[in-house]
């Protein structure tokens, strides 16, 4: 993949950012006890990137923690014992805590920041939450900027001749402007545009791969290779699991995965938790893995359609315990039950007048 050849070994190669790197680099080096620095900026934008370049130039061992995955008192609480931990290979340490916004507890991320023994760089995408309202005056704040979208196009051109992509001037110039800053997005979509593919053959595509598949690692590469959004992806995997699969338990657990991804999406948007954005991958995953094994049919694969019915149906809702309102955003789900005679006979008529 193009994002993962060309990502940058140091910060020289870094595409913006450069200099607030070398900051951090000079951090580490220079750090007493109690000093604190709080890295922030937008998505995309490097600030994990620089961190681990800044720690190597550095010479030290960074530990990194995620408080997207714990974000309790007692997770933090780790990362200062790891603090305190010699190397195994006698280097000095860093610690980098990514997400801080989402933790539950300012005060533990404050005694890390007073007790820990190594540099501690926080990494917040808002470094104004009022979250990290108590910390933020104990820190030195470094803001990262997004990439400039002409520096992020002759990155792309240099891509494109080394790889022989067909792709035009003005294709890179609607890239870069549209990547908004993000390097790897940019890259993304250079691919997908250099393969000069269909996009609507080339969703087809990818839910063959997700659907035909029980490895993980193909369905992130069919996601990476996708013209498509991961959200655009899940869609159309919501109008076509019954059009797959066939037994009862598999689509109950592939709506499942999709549910989850709705959870995660509501977290996102809520928290601003842009870290969680990779859980929608792991719900791609899960879709693919709730068969126990592949159908060798052909399936025809539809379009998403969107219900436009504005008639009631009083029945299906007081059998299902949902609004009337809510009864159509189930309606992916309710065509899957109708298709395997999942309803009972008495709601198959209003389903048939809701689905069309």
């Amino acid at each position: 993949m193009l994002a993962e050849k060309y990502e940058p070994l140091t910060i020289d190669g870094m595409i913006a950012n450069r200099e607030q790197a070398r900051s951090i680099r000079d951090y580490i080096k220079n750090w007493k006890k109690g000093q604190c620095l709080m890295v922030h900026g937008p998505p995309g934008c490097g600030k994990t990137l620089a961190v681990r370049f800044a720690a190597r130039a550095a010479g030290v061992e960074l530990v990194e923690s995620y408080a997207s995955d714990d974000r309790s008192v007692g997770g933090i609480q780790s990362v200062l014992r790891a603090s305190l931990q010699q190397s195994l290979v006698q280097r000095g340490k860093a610690i980098s805590i990514e997400d801080a916004e989402m933790l539950d507890s300012a005060k533990a991320l404050s005694e890390v920041t007073a007790k820990s023994s190594a540099p501690v760089i926080i990494v917040t995408g808002d470094a104004y939450s009022r979250k990290l309202q108590g910390i933020r005056k104990a820190c030195t704040l470094l803001a990262f900027q997004k990439a400039r979208s002409d520096s992020i196009a002759r990155f792309l051109a240099r891509v494109r001749d080394e790889e022989k992509l067909t792709c035009s001037d003005d294709d890179i110039i609607r890239i870069s402007r549209s990547a908004g800053g993000d390097v790897r997005a940019a890259l993304n979509d250079l691919q997908a545009r250099g393969d000069v593919r269909d996009s609507t053959e080339d969703i087809f595509n990818t839910l063959k791969i997700i659907f035909k598949t029980q490895s993980i690692e193909n369905v992130q590469m069919a996601l990476r290779n996708s013209s498509k959004s991961v959200d655009d992806v899940l869609l159309w995997l919501e109008y076509n699991i019954a059009e797959e699969y066939e037994k009862p338990d598999e689509i109950a657990r592939a709506y499942d995965w999709l549910s989850k991804a709705d959870m995660t999406a509501s977290r996102i948007m809520r928290r601003q938790a842009w870290a969680l954005m990779k859980y929608k991958n792991l719900a791609v995953a899960g879709v693919a893995l709730s068969k126990k094994e592949m159908y060798k049919k052909f399936a025809r694969y539809s379009f998403p359609r969107v219900q436009r019915a504005k008639q009631s149906f009083p029945l299906l809702s007081r059998m299902t315990h949902v609004s009337e309102r809510r009864l159509r955003e189930y309606s992916s789900l309710l065509r899957a039950m109708r298709k395997k005679r999942m309803l009972d006979e008495c709601l198959m008529e209003e389903a048939d007048a809701l689905l069309g």
